[in-house]
């Protein structure tokens, strides 16, 4: 590769790091000095950088299937809210896509949607960013990434050519005593099926890895899944084109599709080492903003070295901070792998319940995966779930806060006809009954269509909702504690088993918020068939 002129090279950096176009600060700022009060008990910052140029940058590094990841970095972010941060660079957000606006939930959240938008970040629906930009009509989400390199795939032939291609060094470095184990050992697996199977065969994989220590050093870096969620790109990269090269000077037979997939494999990884620094780019004319006091950007672990190498470069303040439970290892709550593969298509994290007829009535627009799943706060089928939990949350805390039911205890309540009109459901007031939970239960409920794309009459789905209190009632100093709420949320992720495949509890009762619980039907009977209060 031709060397670039240290000339032309320092005034790409520039460029690309948005230097001089804001006038430098007159002392370095350091930005672990702003940030390491904002993640005090839920994250940690393991680098930083004291730099003059632009707003202070807060990198905040995430394993993309872990909620509880995404909720320390959310109350790492309220409170750097109270500091002025009001943007945020999000990786997967695409600058070819429009910008993200939530007018629809503010209309929807009739001025009382913290406790759904902490349902819906506690579920690993939305991430910590988009729950900000719902949180606060003042934070600005900025797409920082471009769709030619988000895109690159890393399929699953791609993924396992690394593997293969040590499988094939170390097979020149097998004894015949091996060889003839590693034959025994196939032959076994043959006779096997499931769990057992995969177990003699990671036997006989690891036995062949063995045989050469290069290969063995190699194989264990791929391996480390913990190791994974921090190397970053561009170390993917280098070590990818490392193994290539050792099968070139072996002259190790290869097929065209196995050099075809490493192929593959290497222009992944050099996207997403490229997607760094677009990014740093992306982030660093957010900074220049005249009045940007604070920018935080969430990004993969994986991104994290080459975007601080382009922001010391740039001279830049920055601070990374990992969170707590990353930190640590802890994966207690993590999204199951089908689940992030959902995500990764724009899809709800659920494929049953309630989210099952939403995605049926409302179909995503699909993505790639391999990176920080898109944003989705455009998607219908997320409208569409906010805009019902919002509207049932709101009924129930209307119906059951007051002593007595507003309205004269008759329909429609006190509530105007639009009141809960969004732009993907509508609950008629009028049609909204209150009912006893159960027939031996003095406790109250109230039952009442809510209906899926309401001006259309192709496309139109009525489910019934049967909804009541849940939690003893939060005070208005704990509704409107955020932090306190997404502590109890962090709390329930953690003591959790590995998520199922819906929101509902095994009885039918889906969990809104702490003092709400709805259960849904088909029809009104099959509604009033679940029962809302804890038995």
């Amino acid at each position: 590769m031709r060397r670039i002129p240290a000339l032309v090279a320092l005034v790409l950096t520039a460029a690309l790091c948005g230097c001089g176009s804001r006038k430098k600060h007159a002392q370095p700022v350091n930005a672990e000095l702003i940030v390491r009060p904002a993640c005090e008990g839920v994250g940690v910052v393991k680098r930083s950088f004291a730099g003059r140029q632009g707003a202070p940058v807060l990198v905040l590094e995430e394993d993309h299937s872990s909620r509880a990841g995404q909720i320390q970095h959310a109350i790492t972010l309220q409170r750097l809210y109270g500091q002025g941060l009001l943007h945020i660079a999000l990786e997967g957000y695409l600058k070819e896509h429009g910008r993200v606006e939530t007018d629809w939930w503010a209309r929807a959240a009739g001025g009382s949607g913290a406790a759904v938008a902490v349902r819906l970040l506690q579920e690993g629906e939305i991430s910590s960013a988009e729950f900000m930009a719902l949180l606060h009509r003042d934070v600005v989400l900025h797409p920082v990434e471009r769709a030619v390199e988000y895109r690159v795939e890393l399929d699953d032939s791609a993924g396992k050519a690394p593997l293969l291609y040590l499988l094939k060094i170390a097979q020149r470095s097998l004894t015949p005593e091996q060889i003839e184990k590693a034959l025994r050992l196939q032959a076994e697996a043959q006779k096997l099926e499931g769990p057992e199977k995969a177990k003699k065969l990671e036997e006989m994989v690891n036995l062949i890895l063995s045989a050469d220590e290069w290969v063995r050093q190699k194989a264990k870096t791929l391996q480390d899944a913990s190791a994974a969620r921090v190397v970053s790109a561009e170390e993917q990269a280098a070590l990818m084109e490392e193994i290539r090269k050792r099968a070139q000077s072996r002259s190790i037979d290869l097929t065209q599709k196995e050099r075809e997939a490493m192929d593959r494999n290497l222009r992944f990884f050099r996207g997403r080492s490229a997607a760094s620094r677009t990014m740093v780019s992306g982030v660093s004319g957010v900074a220049d903003g005249r009045d940007t006091k604070l920018v935080a950007m969430t990004v993969g672990a994986a991104h994290t070295e080459g975007i601080c190498k382009l922001l010391r470069a740039g001279d830049r303040p920055f601070a990374v901070v990992r969170p707590l439970v990353m930190d640590q290892g802890i994966r207690a709550g993590n999204l199951t792998f089908s689940m992030l593969e959902r995500k990764y298509q724009r899809l709800s994290v659920y494929s049953e319940g309630l989210t099952e007829t939403l995605l049926r009535v409302f179909p995503p627009s699909r993505a790639s995966a391999g990176k920080k799943p898109e944003p989705v706060l455009q998607q219908p089928w997320l409208q569409a779930k906010a805009e019902a939990y919002l509207f049932i949350h709101r009924i129930n805390r209307a119906m059951f806060g007051p002593p007595e039911i507003p309205g004269g205890g008759d329909p429609p309540y006190g509530f105007g006809q639009a009141e809960f009109r969004g732009r993907w459901v509508h609950v008629d007031p009028k049609q909204i009954r209150v009912i006893p939970d159960a027939d031996d239960s003095k406790s109250r409920a109230v039952l009442f269509p809510l209906v899926l794309y309401p001006e259309d009459d192709t496309r139109r789905t009525t489910l019934w909702v049967k909804a009541g209190p849940g939690m003893p009632r939060l005070s208005r100093d704990e509704e409107e504690n955020v932090e306190a709420m997404l502590k109890r949320a962090l709390d329930e992720v953690q003591t959790e088993q590995a998520p199922g495949p819906r929101a509902e509890d095994g009885a039918g009762r889906l969990h809104i918020t702490s003092d709400t619980v709805a259960g849904f039907g088909r029809t009104a009977a099959e509604a009033m068939n679940i029962r809302i209060s804890q038995i």
